[in-house]
């Protein structure tokens, strides 16, 4: 993330990442013991003027880890793989090792780091097991082959650089030492016909192009066998992933440095189990409704590039994504996603059941459950009176006596933390009345509240109208008079 800072994301979109994208485990999340905003709040005193985004993301899971008293090492078995692409074809090349006293990898960050490793994002990372046979985009047609389902692939093994090419005939892999046995197996039998006709007074010599191809065949099968047990030694205490992971969100930046603006891709399982619709978050959507996209859209938004559907479509690039680039790509494991949302959608379930007019939001967070929220939805779960306690933000209704207060918008009815809002709401904005929200604010074309020194009163966002001051003028002077009170 060179040159941009995680402190210029907005709140809202890095509560999201950590609670949906599994930065920070469900089990966590649901801990009565958890709250998100000390966890942001402290991450982003410490890294928000880095680009370390990946930092932020570690802090934030081991602080969840101390704030609700897990005592397991959960490093070991809830981890992720931050990764940086330059070039489309670093995304063949993954690491997707890791050590065996570990588990799987959660999920894979991963930096797009230029334009050209943007042409290249796939929508599954196929894992170890399945690359073979199932990521096309690895595969070359082998005309060698008169098998039309013949492939050569790649795989490039770390060692010296040693690079092995498999064959893929009919689904099934075969590894280079295999070709190279059978390939001098097939020399050799060509010098024993060669010596049974030839008479047994005149010889036929071999030819010196045969001798270069046994002596190559040789070396490299010497070669290979040396490379192998170089890996063999380096993978005794390391695994390969062999999980599918799925895209699940994009972070999106503005190109324009002068005015950051930042989207967030999220796949939407919920409403669609297969995941593929995806909703499209941004920072500056008070005006306009949440965007719902295919995921073969989000594809195409996230490559900046024209991409074709499983039918043949073509899809291009929406005009206004255009104008952003992916800056964080997050794949999950696709075995952990489906078990999670056949969970949340059994949650969500019972509660209904148990619940008239249930709120889908938890009161631990922003959880998966929330996104099957559409905005026409909003005005029906905000009708119950439990609801407005939480913040319209993260979702939570505790507060912090003079520190995090819950501030009620008098337009939209909401209530919202201090420290949610952005920027922070501060103290004097108690004495505002009415009192607008910083999205309500920007619809209405309202400037923020702005402290007056010298002034005792209360202190307003714009000035009231010149009917409501006079209502106030007679009012007072009623009251003196039933007092007997005069003007001074």
């Amino acid at each position: 993330m060179e040159g941009l800072y995680v402190d210029s994301i907005p709140r809202v979109l890095l509560a999201r990442i950590l609670v949906q994208l599994y930065i920070i485990p469900q089990k966590l999340v649901n801990n009565p013991q958890f709250n998100l905003i000390p966890i942001l709040l402290d991450g982003l005193q410490e890294y928000g003027n880095t680009s370390d985004l990946n930092g932020l993301f570690e802090f934030c899971l081991e602080k969840a880890i101390n704030m609700t008293g897990n005592k397991t090492n959960v490093n070991c078995w809830w981890w992720w793989k931050d990764l940086a692409l330059y070039q489309t074809s670093d995304w063949n090349r993954l690491d997707l090792s890791y050590s065996k006293n570990k588990s799987e990898p959660i999920n894979l960050h991963i930096q797009i780091m230029t334009e050209e490793a943007r042409k290249g994002v796939i929508d599954i990372k196929y894992g170890h097991e399945a690359v073979m046979t199932d990521d096309k985009n690895i595969f070359y047609q082998h005309n060698v082959c008169n098998n039309s389902s013949c492939y050569v692939t790649y795989v490039e093994i770390k060692a010296d650089e040693y690079v092995v090419f498999c064959c893929c005939c009919q689904g099934s892999p075969v590894r280079i030492d295999s070709i190279l046995d059978a390939t001098m197996n097939y020399l050799n039998e060509k010098h024993v016909s060669k010596k049974a006709e030839s008479s047994s007074s005149v010889a036929t010599p071999v030819s010196s192009s045969m001798q270069v191809l046994e002596q190559l065949v040789q070396s490299r099968i010497c070669r290979f066998k040396h490379d192998k047990e170089i890996i063999s030694k380096q993978q005794e205490n390391t695994l390969q992933a062999s999980s599918n992971y799925i895209l699940m969100g994009a972070l999106m930046n503005r190109y324009d440095p002068q005015e950051p603006q930042w989207e967030f891709y999220l796949r939407d399982f919920i409403s669609n189990d297969d995941g593929k619709l995806w909703r499209v978050l941004s920072d500056h959507n008070a005006e306009r409704n949440e965007i719902k996209i295919t995921s073969d859209q989000a594809l195409a938004d996230i490559r900046g590039d024209n991409h074709f559907d499983e039918h043949g479509k073509l899809i291009q690039p929406r005009a206004h994504s255009r104008a952003f680039r992916p800056v964080y790509l997050f794949y999950c494991n696709r075995n952990m996603v489906v078990e999670t949302m056949k969970l949340s959608q059994e949650e969500v379930g019972q509660t209904s059941q148990q619940q008239e007019g249930g709120n889908s939001m938890t009161e631990s967070g922003i959880t998966l459950a929330d996104y099957i929220l559409d905005e026409e939805d909003r005005g029906y779960v905000y009708d119950n009176p439990e609801d407005d306690k939480v913040c319209k933000v993260c979702g939570i209704d505790e507060i912090v006596e003079d520190v995090n207060n819950m501030f009620y918008c008098d337009q939209c009815d909401l209530g919202v933390h201090q420290l949610c809002e952005n920027p922070p709401v501060q103290q004097f904005e108690t004495e505002v009345d009415p009192w607008y929200c910083r999205e309500c604010s920007r619809r209405k074309g309202i400037p923020l509240p702005q402290q007056l020194i010298n002034e005792q009163s209360s202190i307003l966002p714009y000035k009231r109208p010149a009917e409501q001051d006079n209502n106030k003028t007679e009012e007072t002077k009623r009251r003196r008079d039933e007092l007997g009170e005069g003007p001074y």
